[in-house]
């Protein structure tokens, strides 16, 4: 159970804690002497999201589990140019040649430390995560892909006839599921019961989609690795090799490494931008 504590001498009793309370279980000062509060009954209603100490003007406010702790200024609306922004996103592509340097654990640290703020229903952080930073095990969870896909190429499965072109490029030693990435990120979210809003899926490809662009600030490429996780979704071995637990499975996967060449342009989009205005 998370409370907060309001710094009398900081609170202006401007009421923006209350307005802002994801939940609504803020009360508002109703004079100069109170201080804003979460009622007792309320208590069990806080996601603990954190939107009343971060727009809280004058730093009055703190979570309970938060006293002590100093909170990083957020970054100023407006701080970042937009084409400067633009820039960068659309310079994003998938990389699928990697070199062979180690991407050290405390980089790939950094990455995740940042996409752990994407945002999740419900503040629910359902998201967990797997990493492989050694190319010779991905290239093992790549064959243990292939085995399912191969197998599933003998049957009435419905990607069957894609099966041969898959088998002939990894028989002539392309790896077209892991691309011989050196780094593997993959992203495991609860099942059954233990997926409390339904959401978990959509919660690990939003923090997949913040490692994707937060990646190349660190000078690393990334690709979607859409064929491991359709396996490990239906074939155990997959699932084993990447030690995600029974009651949990993977959402999302992504493959990172030091880009073996980078973009230097970017492309038109071949599609028009469509747009319905209502």
């Amino acid at each position: 159970m998370i409370g907060i504590t309001v710094d009398r001498d900081l609170c202006t009793r401007c009421g923006i804690c209350s307005e802002v309370c994801t939940t609504q279980i803020i009360a508002r000062a109703q004079n100069d002497t109170a201080l804003p509060e979460i009622p007792f009954s309320k208590e069990a209603g806080c996601l603990s999201c954190g939107h009343c100490e971060v727009f809280c003007p004058t730093g009055a406010l703190t979570r309970e589990h938060k006293e002590g702790v100093h909170l990083r200024h957020a970054a100023a609306p407006g701080s970042i140019n937009p084409e400067t922004l633009g820039t960068y996103l659309k310079s994003r592509r998938s990389i699928r040649l990697y070199r062979p340097d180690p991407v050290a654990n405390e980089t790939l640290m950094q990455i995740l430390g940042i996409a752990r703020y994407a945002a999740t229903g419900s503040n629910y952080q359902p998201v967990e995560w797997v990493i492989v930073n050694d190319a010779e095990k991905v290239h093992t969870i790549a064959a243990l892909t292939m085995d399912y896909l191969q197998e599933s190429g003998k049957s009435d499965h419905p990607i069957s006839g894609y099966i041969p072109l898959l088998t002939d490029y990894w028989n002539k030693g392309i790896d077209i599921v892991c691309r011989g990435a050196p780094v593997l990120i993959g992203a495991h979210v609860p099942t059954g019961t233990a997926d409390s809003t339904g959401l978990v899926e959509t919660d690990a490809i939003i923090a997949l989609t913040h490692v994707d662009i937060t990646a190349p600030a660190f000078g690393l490429g990334t690709c979607w690795a859409g064929r491991l996780v359709s396996v490990a979704q239906n074939y155990r071995p997959v699932k084993e090799a990447l030690h995600i637990p029974d009651n949990r499975k993977l959402a999302g996967a992504m493959l990172a490494g030091y880009p073996k060449y980078k973009p230097v342009r970017i492309p038109e989009r071949s599609k028009p931008l469509k747009v319905t205005w209502i």
